[in-house]
């Protein structure tokens, strides 16, 4: 090959090279003056091992923990301390849940007779929640009421808001059920945090009948429902689908130590097969939580979308030509963007909703 022959060819894939990237730049939606144009980067969690002499869990790079209580009465939130939407809970038992109205009042009425010297603990009980429905998903109805009872008594922990809680979809978990269960179930739920900010959330109990006893005056059951192997993991509504997955690992990867488990053995026998049986039935949450996230119905996603949205004060776009979403503040279409190929997308365009966001426009 010639020098003139070599430089000819070097030209032409130049000037190929040239108008490939012109055309891609042409595609490109220029931003209006007064607004910007930035391109989405999903945010990725990396995980890292923690371990003491109670327990070991992978967590998320920066992340808190706190714990509460021991043995049968541990407990755990993991958050972000930047955006504590992100967050993985577990709690070994909540307890107690009166089973009716009638047996609250009774308690309401030995209570107002002991007075102030209240050995057998009616107040406590007087003051417990009923649980009208014995599922999982109307435990979480009254989960922030049940961690407002429980600071009433003296436990001292930061508990996750589950503020509005609007259940979506409930689906049957895989994990091994605790003896007298009548409910092991994953919710799925949209909710509010604590910073106002709109969340989605999987979350999983199992509803125990923890003890029946008659009362002496009526007969009427004076025993109580216990919550076992409490767990969530959230984030904000619009991040949620794209961190699911390291959360449910992060969850899951939780264990006691061996050391805490014999310690265990030294106190009653039941925390100890309590303690042993979350070890089992940890096995299965990553598999139960993921089966749960794969039969979701997709209409939720899309509501999941739109109350993000919302919230946050966007609208969202797609460009006509390539098909890119774009997550705009509200009202910056309108002024800014009307007349080029940027469109709103649809109530009913459920295809376009689903897509992951490309770019933002803000001011």
């Amino acid at each position: 090959m010639t020098k003139q022959l070599r430089y000819s060819t070097f030209m032409l894939l130049c000037i190929l090279l040239l108008a490939m990237f012109s055309g891609c730049n042409a595609n490109i939606i220029k931003a209006v003056e007064g607004t910007q144009i930035s391109k989405h980067q999903a945010e990725t969690l990396t995980l890292e091992k923690q371990s003491n002499s109670v327990y070991t869990i992978e967590l998320p790079k920066g992340w808190t923990i706190e714990t509460v209580g021991q043995y049968t009465t541990f407990g755990f939130r993991a958050y972000d301390p930047a955006h504590p939407e992100r967050q993985i809970f577990f709690y070994c038992k909540m307890e107690p849940f009166l089973k009716s109205s009638g047996a609250k009042n009774e308690y309401r009425g030995m209570a107002n007779l002991v007075g102030q010297y209240d050995a057998y603990g009616y107040h406590t009980m007087a003051d417990a929640l009923v649980l009208n429905k014995t599922t999982t998903d109307y435990f979480f109805s009254i989960f922030n009421d049940y961690t407002s009872y429980a600071k009433k008594y003296g436990i001292s922990h930061n508990f996750a808001k589950l503020n509005n809680i609007k259940i979506y979809e409930k689906f049957n978990s895989e994990t091994q059920k605790i003896p007298n269960c009548l409910d092991n179930s994953i919710i799925r739920a949209a909710f509010t945090s604590a910073n106002k900010v709109a969340c989605e959330g999987l979350f999983a109990a199992q509803i125990n009948n923890k003890i029946s006893y008659p009362s002496p005056a009526t007969g009427r059951d004076l025993g109580f429902y216990c919550a076992y192997n409490i767990m969530g993991i959230s984030a904000e509504a619009g991040e949620f689908s794209n961190l699911q997955d390291t959360l449910i690992k992060s969850l899951s990867s939780f264990s006691f130590t061996q050391e805490y488990v014999n310690q265990a053995v030294k106190h009653v026998q039941e925390q100890t097969e309590a303690i042993l049986a979350q070890g089992r039935m940890m096995q299965g949450v990553y598999d139960s939580y993921n089966a749960a996230w794969r039969a979701r119905q997709t209409t939720y996603d899309v509501l999941s979308e739109k109350r993000s949205d919302a919230n946050l004060g966007y609208e969202r776009l797609y460009d006509t030509q390539t098909g890119e979403i774009y997550r705009a503040e509200t009202g910056l279409y309108d002024e800014y963007y009307k007349d080029s190929r940027l469109k709103k997308i649809e109530d009913n365009d459920y295809e376009r909703y689903l897509k992951n966001v490309d770019y933002y426009i803000y001011k």
